[in-house]
């Protein structure tokens, strides 16, 4: 029986992959690894991509420079985060679980 239900599950998974468009929306997408990484780069990025907009847009000088060298430092840091996205979610992971065995374990050890 068990085999049966397996089975019609991996028809109906793989049916549904065939049939249902699987659209990733990027602005609900969480990256872990973001706030300790990438969040000040991106600020950064985004303070000197707006100064450049408001003086004009200048394809050249300090201005300009800033710009393109935030920009690229910022896309460096995403492009690592996502780079090493499993072993991210893996040590948090792994971190939470050491947080709630040593929070349990304490309020086992007062019982």
């Amino acid at each position: 029986m068990s085999i049966f239900h397996n089975n019609i599950i991996q028809v109906l998974q793989l049916a549904v992959e065939d049939c249902v468009p699987n659209i990733k929306s990027h602005c609900s997408q969480q990256i872990p690894g973001w706030n300790e990484y990438v969040k000040v780069s991106h600020s950064i990025a985004r303070d000197a991509f707006n100064l450049w907009l408001i003086i004009g847009k200048p394809c050249q000088g300090a201005i300009y420079n800033h710009m393109k060298f935030s920009c690229s430092r910022f896309k460096y840091a995403v492009h690592c985060i996502k780079k090493n996205e499993k072993k991210t979610k893996l040590i948090n992971l792994l971190m939470n679980s050491v947080n709630n065995i040593m929070c349990h374990s304490g309020n086992w050890l007062r019982s």
